[in-house]
């Protein structure tokens, strides 16, 4: 066995919390923008960029889970690791 490891709870939180940000960034941009005069082209275009908007909220949902995952596993992490060291017989 190597050692074990660690997990930084700060790491664990600035992870989920980059991804929040990043999924609200997303979310922001949720409105499709009226389709661009592209002549012939500009009905399609306009359904273009709506399935870019829907596939932009489908991505901010997943992000948002995975922040939440990032988040629950840090909390679980951490009390496994306190559950642990209270098990422990104390070394005085």
């Amino acid at each position: 066995m190597s050692g074990g490891f660690t997990a930084d709870q700060g790491v664990i939180e600035e992870t989920a919390s980059i991804l929040r940000s990043g999924a609200d960034s997303l979310e922001s941009s949720g409105r499709t923008p009226p389709a661009p005069d592209a002549g012939e082209l500009t009905g399609v275009m306009g359904s273009v960029m709506s399935k870019l908007v829907n596939a932009a909220g489908e991505l901010s949902t997943g992000t948002s889970a995975a922040a939440d995952a990032v988040a629950e596993g840090g909390r679980t992490y951490a009390e496994a690791d306190d559950a642990a060291k209270q098990s422990l017989p104390q070394v005085e």
